[in-house]
C-alpha cells in the first residue's frame, strides 16, 4: 500500500511517498538443527523493485537543501513530480518484492527462508493535480483613458482545472477578483471629468476599476464610492471539469498603473491559492500594464533591472526576481527610467538639466492646442505624451491664433495650452492634477491688454511698453507687473493698440513681441533678463523694439562676432 502526502498538490509541487507494507511473513527452509522462528515462521524485510505513475512524471528524492532530484534507485525513492503542465488525476503503485532471508533469533545467523511469492504490485493511490491561472498575466500596452477614448476595456479570465477531484469532489467554491491602482486626480496631469458617474476622475477616483453590473459576478466597492475593486463568483455546484471566469476593468488615466489578484477559495491546500500567471509557475497579481522595471539599480550590482520576473535567477546572484520593481510606467515605453527623475538634455540650453516636468508626469501626458509655430490655426484640444529627453514650454492663449514663440534649433519645444480649459486660470499651472511632481510647472500666459492711448498709455520709465514678462517661467510670484495684470502666474503681456498704431505689420510685430515677451521667461536669470545690444538683428531679444519690418523671428545661436553663446544658449526652464 502507498501513501500519498498530500493528495492534492499543484503544478510543479511534488508528494512524498511512503509504502506501509516493510515485512513479509515467510517459512524457515532449515530443518535441522531445527530454526527458532515461532511455527517457523519468519519475517522477512521487503524491499521496493519498481514505481509507476499511468500520466509519467518523475520519482526522486529531496536533496540536503530540500530540493527535489531525480532518483533512478527505486529503494531510494521518496518523492515524485508529475509531468510538467500536466492538470488531472494520477494512480501511482509500487512492485514490492521480499527478501528470503531472516535473522534466527536463537543463533543471531542469518538463514534463508523460502521465497513463497512473486513481487507484489499495490493498488493505485490517487492524486489530483490542479491549477489556479489568470490570463493575460499583464497588459502590454500603454494605458490609456478607455472611456475618453471608446477603447475596448480590459479583460482578464481565471481558470481552475479540474473542477472536481478524483473522488469527485468539488475543487473550489469560490474566486474572488481584488483590484489595486494608482489614484492619481484627473486622468492626465491638466485635465480632469467629473460627471457624476463611476468613470469620474476626481482626487478620490481609483484610476483602474472594475466595471459594474457584471453578469455572474459580485461587483463591490468600498462604502461611499465608487472604486469597484472586488469581484466574487460563486462556483456553481457539482462544478464543471474547468471553471472559468472572466471581470472586466476600465482604465480611467493615461498613465493609470495597478494590478488584479485572483483568490480561489474551497481548494484543499493549506491556504487559498493566489492564481498563477498563465503558463508559468510564477504566482501573483497580473499587472496593468507591464511593469517590472524603475531604472534603478536595486541590488546594487551595479545594474539596473537585469533580475525580472521569469523566475530565474538572471544575474547569478543567488536570488531570483529581486529587481522586479515597477515605477508606474509601462516596461515597452522607450523612456523608460526613473520616475520622478527630470533630466531632460535637449535641446542643450545654458546645460541645465530638465523643464520642472518628472519623467512620470512626461509619460501620462496632458491636453494641448499644438506646438506652437507659424503654421498654427485653430486647433482642437487633443491628447499627447511628452518626451523627456527634450525640454519642452507651454503657452495659455485664448485668442491669439498663432504665434512662432520659440523658433530656432536650440530652444525647447513650445505647446500651445488652452487658457479658458486651465484647472487654475489663476496661477496657470500645468501639472495641476499631479502627485508625481517635483514642483509646480507653469506655463506662460498671453496676454492682450488694450491700451487704447493717452493717460493710460502703457510708459514705464519714459518709454512705452509694446509687452512684458512678469516673472521667469519657474515662478508663481510677480516680479514686474506695472500695470497689474490679471492672475499670479507668468504672463507675456502684449499691447495690442500700440502694436497696431506704431508698427507696419501687425501679425509680424505680434509675434515678434510676444516671442520677445516669453523669451524673458526662460532667460530671467541673465543680465538685463535677457535683453542685449548690441545683437543680431535677426534675434528676438535686442533692444530697442523694432517697429518697421523685417522683424525678428528666432533666437540666436552666436551673440556677436567675438562668437559669444547667444539666446540658444543662455535660457533654462528649471530655477538657479
Amino acid at each position: 500500500m502507498v501513501i500519498l502526502n498530500p493528495t492534492h498538490v499543484r503544478q510543479g509541487d511534488v508528494v512524498q511517498l511512503q509504502v506501509m507494507m516493510t515485512s513479509d511473513t515467510d517459512t524457515c527452509k532449515v530443518y535441522w538443527p531445527p530454526c527458532s522462528f515461532t511455527g517457523n515462521k519468519a519475517q522477512n524485510r521487503v524491499v521496493v523493485k519498481e514505481w509507476h505513475a499511468d500520466v509519467g512524471g518523475t520519482f526522486g528524492r529531496l536533496d540536503e537543501k530540500g530540493n527535489f532530484v531525480p532518483e533512478e534507485d527505486p529503494t531510494k525513492v521518496t518523492h515524485y513530480k508529475p509531468p510538467k503542465g500536466y492538470k488531472g488525476y494520477v494512480s501511482i503503485t509500487v512492485k514490492i518484492d521480499d527478501i528470503p532471508r531472516a535473522v534466527d533469533p536463537a543463533t543471531g545467523q542469518e538463514v534463508d527462508t523460502y521465497n513463497d511469492e512473486p513481487p507484489a504490485v499495490s493498488d493505485p493511490a490517487k492524486l489530483t493535480v490542479w491549477e489556479f491561472e489568470i490570463d493575460p498575466p499583464y497588459i502590454d500596452a500603454r494605458p490609456v483613458d478607455q472611456y475618453r477614448e471608446g477603447q475596448a476595456l480590459y479583460t482578464f479570465t481565471a481558470t481552475f482545472e479540474p473542477g472536481v477531484d478524483h473522488n469527485g469532489n468539488p475543487m473550489v467554491t469560490q474566486i474572488e477578483f481584488r483590484l489595486s491602482s494608482s489614484r492619481e486626480p484627473g486622468f492626465c496631469i491638466n485635465a480632469t471629468r467629473e460627471e457624476g458617474s463611476w468613470t469620474d476622475t476626481t482626487a478620490n477616483d481609483n484610476d483602474l476599476k472594475f466595471v459594474p453590473n457584471q453578469t455572474g459576478l459580485e461587483i463591490r466597492a468600498p462604502e461611499g464610492t465608487t472604486n469597484y475593486n472586488q469581484a466574487i463568483y460563486i462556483v456553481p455546484q457539482p462544478p464543471p471539469s474547468t471553471v472559468t471566469v472572466s471581470v472586466r476593468v476600465a482604465c480611467l488615466d493615461y498613465g493609470a498603473h495597478g494590478s488584479i489578484t485572483a483568490i480561489a477559495y474551497g481548494v484543499p491546500s493549506p491556504k487559498p491559492p493566489i492564481a498563477r500567471w498563465k503558463g508559468t509557475l510564477i504566482q501573483g497579481a497580473a499587472q496593468i500594464p507591464k511593469d517590472q522595471k524603475n531604472g534603478l539599480d536595486d541590488d546594487g550590482d551595479g545594474e539596473p533591472d537585469e533580475d525580472l520576473i521569469n523566475g530565474l535567477d538572471d544575474d547569478g546572484d543567488g536570488r531570483i526576481d529581486e529587481e522586479a520593481n515597477g515605477n508606474g510606467i509601462w516596461d515597452g515605453w522607450e523612456f523608460e527610467g526613473p520616475a520622478r527623475d527630470d533630466n531632460d538634455a535637449e535641446p542643450q540650453g545654458d546645460g541645465t538639466l530638465g523643464d520642472g516636468l518628472t519623467r512620470y508626469e512626461e509619460y501620462r501626458g496632458l491636453l494641448v492646442l499644438g506646438e506652437a509655430n507659424d503654421r498654427n490655426g485653430a486647433q482642437a484640444l487633443h491628447y499627447i505624451r511628452l518626451n523627456p529627453v527634450r525640454k519642452e514650454i507651454f503657452v495659455s492663449v485664448s485668442e491669439i491664433r498663432h504665434a512662432g514663440y520659440f523658433p530656432g534649433s536650440g530652444m525647447p519645444t513650445t505647446y500651445l495650452l488652452d487658457f479658458n480649459s486651465l484647472p487654475d486660470r489663476e496661477t496657470y499651472i500645468v501639472n495641476f492634477y499631479s502627485t508625481m511632481g517635483i514642483r509646480p510647472v507653469f506655463s506662460i500666459r498671453v496676454y492682450r491688454r488694450i491700451v487704447a492711448g493717452g493717460a493710460a498709455e502703457p510708459i514705464w520709465q519714459g518709454q512705452i511698453l509694446y509687452g512684458y514678462c512678469t516673472q521667469p517661467i519657474w515662478s508663481g510670484q510677480r516680479q514686474f507687473d506695472p500695470f497689474g495684470v490679471p492672475g499670479t502666474g507668468p504672463t507675456a503681456v502684449i499691447h495690442t493698440a500700440q502694436i497696431l498704431r506704431d508698427c507696419d505689420d501687425y501679425e509680424s510685430a505680434s509675434r515678434y513681441v510676444v516671442g520677445h515677451e516669453i523669451g524673458h521667461s526662460v532667460l530671467w536669470h541673465q543680465s538685463n533678463n535677457g535683453h542685449h545690444d548690441p545683437g543680431p538683428e535677426f534675434c528676438l531679444m535686442p533692444i530697442p523694439m523694432r517697429t518697421i519690418s523685417p522683424y525678428p523671428s528666432e533666437f540666436c545661436g552666436i551673440l556677436n562676432v567675438n562668437r559669444d553663446p547667444g539666446c540658444q544658449f543662455r535660457w533654462r526652464l528649471n530655477p538657479p
